[in-house]
């Protein structure tokens, strides 16, 4: 018994020095913007999983592994499958009572997507457990906290948004990472809440980086796609004098993300006034389980009624 105990703890010692360097493959393939070979290595990282038991050994590689799979698949525009990997890692056993943990993820997603109302019932459940965790400086939940503070500012709470950017300082964040790219989701939510506003001068300016340089960074990787993305569309509605050629040059960047490709191609087509290719992309992106952009196609096939 004492023996096939150890073959058994030998085994998984093994599958978990596998699953690191699976994580590390995906890491320098997110960092070389090759988003579909990270989302390929992700899940076979969480296949290697299957044949491993939740333990103490390997507890963290189960929580890293889902929260990792979410983040490829927000880089690849899949946000349905980075919805089922944040609940997968909601439901692990050791995040039972630690909602700022649990929630981290999921919020990201319906950030993106554009279910409001989600976020906002689980802001909530986010400060709570945060604060009854003891209020731990965590900067990698920064980027939830400021999710919360740009769906505020996406309803017109001002106040609100104000109250999470503070907590996402708490967390973390400095002020220096929060107005500059290196992370990449700072200059994505702003650019998001900006160009909502019909504000693309605002729009321009945090998103005014190159996207190798956002690149660079682990951090930046998953949402260089979404990145340039918005940077094409400010460069239209602003009128910008490179605007075409930006068109042209982020569908390399774009190619992964099937919402990133979208939001490209709508740019391409407001700027042509081709409100047919608009009325197609709308229910692309609804299919893609993004209202949020759907809505926001309509509103830019229709002039005077942005936001």
């Amino acid at each position: 018994g004492a023996r096939h105990a150890f073959e058994l703890a030998e085994q998984a010692g093994e599958r978990i020095l596998q699953s690191t360097a699976l994580d590390r493959l995906t890491i320098v393939h997110l960092i070389g913007g090759d988003i579909a070979e990270a989302v390929r290595l992700a899940r076979r990282r969480l296949d290697l999983h299957a044949t491993l038991a939740i333990g103490p050994i390997s507890g963290f590689e189960f929580g890293d592994a889902h929260l990792m799979a979410a983040e490829v698949d927000i880089g690849a525009g899949d946000l349905v499958g980075a919805a089922r990997h944040a609940e997968a890692l909601a439901a692990l056993p050791f995040y039972r009572d630690e909602d700022h943990v649990a929630l981290s993820r999921r919020v990201l997603v319906d950030t993106l997507a554009g279910h409001f109302d989600d976020v906002l019932r689980a802001a909530e459940r986010f400060r709570r457990g945060w604060e009854r965790a003891g209020r731990p400086v965590a900067p990698n939940l920064a980027r939830t906290s400021y999710a919360i503070a740009t769906v505020h500012g996406l309803l017109g709470d001002d106040g609100r948004r104000a109250d999470w950017i503070r907590l996402t300082y708490d967390l973390g964040a400095t002020p220096e990472q929060l107005t500059g790219f290196q992370l990449g989701w700072p200059a994505v939510f702003d650019g998001l809440l900006a160009l909502h506003r019909d504000d693309p001068g605002e729009a321009e300016r945090r998103l005014a980086a190159d996207e190798p340089e956002l690149a660079r960074t682990l951090a930046g990787g998953p949402w260089v796609p979404w990145y340039t993305a918005l940077r094409v569309e400010t460069a239209v509605l602003g009128h910008h004098p490179d605007a075409a050629g930006r068109i042209e040059r982020s569908r390399h960047a774009t190619r992964d993300n099937p919402i990133a490709s979208a939001i490209v191609e709508r740019a391409a087509a407001v700027a042509a006034g081709d409100r047919q290719t608009l009325a197609r992309l709308a229910v692309t992106f609804a299919r893609l389980d993004c209202p949020y952009q759907q809505a926001r196609t309509g509103r830019l096939a229709m002039p005077g009624t942005r936001e």
